[in-house]
């Protein structure tokens, strides 16, 4: 009972319950691009519906159009002229379009915050967003027409496929964190006067296609990752565990974990977009919906005039200059080939100032020159980010710096160069990505109030300087690392000596080393009280009285000792190493040891020198 009640339960969370129309929160997700209206041009689409359109073949409107000419390449609706042998009026009718299609793309990219004006020629643009939003709003107020139409035939509008707002999803990354962004939908929307209208998307099938305008393609299923995780999850949860013979608090432990887990899981999954608990995480409105549209931001309303006459360019009125763009900027022609009427009007909009932005030039830019000096005295702290409202990215650079100071704090060595590292190719990669050029913030792009001469001038020095006073403190820390390696060695040697003289206390120590002149190992009988080991020189010439002992050649020389200085060392040795009173050192433990052993009289056989090898007889 308990496993059907969790997947009843993960049923619930994962498809929903049969209820009104609501959207969830994906609690973990970063909106992108998410602006009222969320497609451009979607607003006529029931304006171009209830006008009247006929056939025209593409060879004829393409003749007149501008800024949609390399976007259409099929027979379009266009509304019907006056009269339809007019070729003028044909030409109105089509710059009229063409002039629609042109200003809803200036003003849905200046809504997503990009600057129409470094994109005056979509089509030799290499950036796919700038690409789709061009394509769409072509395909939007240019539709196909009708299979089978012949020229000047009445033919309805036929939408745009489902797969051009999907190209357009992907290329701008749109993302409003819920279930809104759809390009097919069916809703009811209330009007002032009490009545409803039915609203719709797009059209639900794949382009080309003779039932809908335009082409591309976009496939995507990320729920079911989540979907096929949650199963695997729930498979091991369910699964017997290994026999063993670990006790039972193990097995428990081992089946706790995995409670853990799966909990987990789920509660990231009720976090996703797409998952709800009744009404927990859901709103009724969509969220882009609850944007303030960007028509209402741009629109101007001439000084004195009611808020009916309000317009949304104010190049599009004779006003004095003070008066146009705010104040801020001047009315310029956008692209000298574009013609907003047959009679050869330019189409003009507002070229901002360079601390000014947005269609009318209301919008403040941020500063280039105060984000450049954030971003190298205070960049470490993610300064430089937060001032251009990139929140995330800031926290996620103050974390980086946190995470040094953290390593360094808990001596994590390898952590710390590896962020240490990252931080400092950070700092630099900004202070080079915005001083170089201004750069996008939330909002438009910086003003260009930073001269490229002080930049590059400044960085130079900038990072001489900083080189300078690296290789000062590298070179320091050199040489006080090898000042450190002198003392230590001066300890070293130091420390040897004195350990040198404290084992001359040692017993092995004080019987000396044989030197050349030298009796044969074992001795004779004791000389000059000398009981073992060398024959000073002094006596060497009187070592012709032990001849009968074999040291003395025939020529009247010391015989040399034939062993080592260790093996008489060792054979000096035996017999006194008794654990009782001698130490792993030898030294004895008690001082009348000490004693008893310098005065020691040693038994030598009385057949040395007789020939025999005194080696053998003593285990060499």
């Amino acid at each position: 009972m308990a496993s059907l009640s969790i997947m009843a339960l993960v049923a619930v969370t994962l498809f929903g319950v049969p209820q009104a129309k609501e959207y969830t929160t994906n609690a973990i997700c970063q909106q992108s691009n998410c602006i009222n209206p969320i497609f451009p041009g979607m607003e006529d689409l029931r304006r171009l519906e209830a006008t009247q359109l006929q056939c025209q073949h593409a060879s004829d409107a393409k003749q007149h159009m501008q800024f949609c000419k390399k976007a259409v390449n099929y027979d379009t609706a266009l509304s019907s002229p006056n009269s339809s042998g007019n070729i003028t009026t044909l030409k109105s009718v089509v710059l009229q379009q063409d002039n629609a299609a042109s200003t809803m793309y200036y003003y849905h990219l200046a809504g997503m915050n990009v600057e129409a004006w470094e994109h005056r020629h979509p089509e030799e643009s290499g950036d796919e967003c700038v690409q789709a939003v061009w394509k769409m709003v072509c395909h939007t107020y240019f539709p196909r027409a009708e299979a089978g139409c012949k020229q000047g035939e009445p033919t309805k509008h036929l939408r745009p496929c489902k797969n051009v707002c999907g190209s357009f999803i992907k290329a701008c990354n749109v993302e409003c964190c819920d279930e809104s962004v759809q390009c097919i939908f069916s809703k009811k929307v209330a009007l002032v006067d009490g009545s409803e209208i039915t609203d719709s998307g797009y059209h639900d099938e794949l382009g080309p296609s003779a039932a809908c305008t335009g082409a591309s393609s976009r496939k995507s299923h990320p729920s079911l990752a989540v979907l096929t995780l949650l199963s695997l999850a729930l498979t091991q949860l369910f699964l017997p565990a290994r026999s063993s013979a670990k006790s039972a608090g193990a097995n428990g432990s081992s089946r706790l974990k995995k409670y853990a887990a799966c909990v987990l899981l789920f509660v990231v999954c009720t976090m996703l977009q797409g998952c709800t608990l009744g009404q927990l995480f859901s709103h009724p409105t969509p969220t882009w919906e609850q944007m303030p549209s960007y028509w209402q931001r741009f629109q101007f309303i001439p000084e004195g005039a009611p808020a009916s006459e309000k317009v949304y360019n104010s190049c599009d009125l004779i006003l004095p200059a003070r008066e146009q763009c705010s104040g801020h900027g001047e009315c310029e022609t956008w692209r000298p080939d574009l013609k907003s009427t047959a009679a050869g009007k330019d189409t003009k909009f507002c070229k901002c100032y360079r601390d000014w932005a947005d269609p009318e030039c209301r919008t403040k830019r941020k500063s280039q020159m105060t984000a450049f000096f954030f971003s190298v005295f205070l960049g470490f702290f993610g300064a430089d980010q937060f001032y251009l409202d990139h929140y995330i990215t800031g926290c996620a650079k103050l974390a980086t710096l946190s995470g040094v100071l953290a390593a360094w704090w808990l001596h994590g060595w390898w952590v710390l160069n590896l962020l240490s590292y990252a931080c400092a190719m950070w700092w630099v990669f900004d202070i080079v990505n915005i001083g170089s050029a201004p750069i996008y913030a939330a909002e438009y792009r910086l003003a260009y109030d930073l001269p490229h001469w002080f930049y590059v001038t400044f960085t130079i020095m900038l990072f001489a300087v900083l080189g300078y006073v690296f290789f000062g403190v590298m070179q320091r820390a050199d040489r006080f690392r090898k000042a450190q390696q002198k003392f230590m060695m001066q300890e070293d040697a130091g420390q040897r000596l004195m350990v040198q003289e404290t084992e001359k206390s040692l017993y092995a120590d004080r019987i000396g080393q044989p030197t050349l002149r030298s009796y044969g190992v074992p001795q004779g009988p004791p000389v000059d009280h000398h009981h073992y080991g060398t024959t000073p020189d002094h006596l060497a010439s009187t070592m012709h009285v032990l001849n009968h002992t074999g040291v003395i050649k025939g020529n009247g020389e010391p015989q040399y000792n034939r062993y080592s200085a260790y093996g008489i060392m060792q054979h000096a040795m035996r017999g006194f190493t008794n654990p009782n009173r001698y130490d792993h050192r030898l030294q004895p433990n008690s001082p009348a040891y000490e004693t008893a052993r310098t005065d020691q009289q040693f038994m030598w056989p009385t057949d040395y020198g007789n020939g025999q090898n005194p080696g053998q007889h003593f285990g060499y």
